[in-house]
């Protein structure tokens, strides 16, 4: 009976020193992924397997492994975990609009949209996704609304896109414009 005890034991200090391993391979590829994969390597490529290999490894080596438990748990990484669908969903199309607009040479302009992002992904995982989960009938009612006034806005600009803009706004531009000084008139 204490044979099998003790290699009860061995078992579990081999298996969470094989999860350690594991875990600390897979942060150290990543680590030499974030260095070393720049735009000048054949990315997606072979060093795609990189990071996919370190991934693996890290969540593979499951929740006992200690950088996992100390480091992963982190509240901070919890929470950006969390909001990790909305941040992959909502950072692109900001980021893009940024870039469209001429915004991103202004110094402030990728800090604030990168806590926008932030912002918002918080917003959407606690009041869309949450909800839709948890099916909770008011919130339920919450997300439905959100949902249907987000398609409705979807359809305006859409409208609007395919009408090329608001001509009537333009006509209405132009008479104003008339009405004021010559100083006051575009030069357009």
């Amino acid at each position: 009976n204490r044979i099998n005890k003790y290699e009860f034991l061995k078992t579990i200090s081999y298996s969470n020193y094989f999860s350690n391993l594991k875990s600390i391979l897979g942060f150290t590829f990543l680590f030499i992924a974030i260095i070393y994969i720049d735009k000048n390597k054949a990315f997606p490529g072979y060093w795609a397997l990189l990071p996919v290999i370190s991934a693996f490894l890290i969540i593979s080596s499951g929740n006992n492994a200690w950088v996992n438990k100390k480091f992963l748990s982190n509240n901070i990484l919890v929470l950006v975990g969390k909001i990790s669908f909305p941040l992959y969903l909502i950072h692109w199309p900001l980021l893009s609009f940024l870039r469209i607009s001429g915004l991103y040479k202004y110094e402030y302009a990728i800090p604030s949209v990168v806590v926008l992002t932030f912002v918002l992904s918080n917003l959407i995982y606690h009041y869309v996704e949450t909800p839709i989960r948890i099916k909770n009938d008011f919130k339920l009612k919450f997300t439905l609304i959100l949902v249907f006034l987000m398609v409705l806005i979807l359809s305006v600009a859409i409208f609007i896109y395919r009408q090329d803009g608001l001509p009537n706004r333009f006509k209405q531009m132009k008479i104003f414009e008339e009405t004021l000084p010559n100083t006051w008139r575009s030069t357009e």
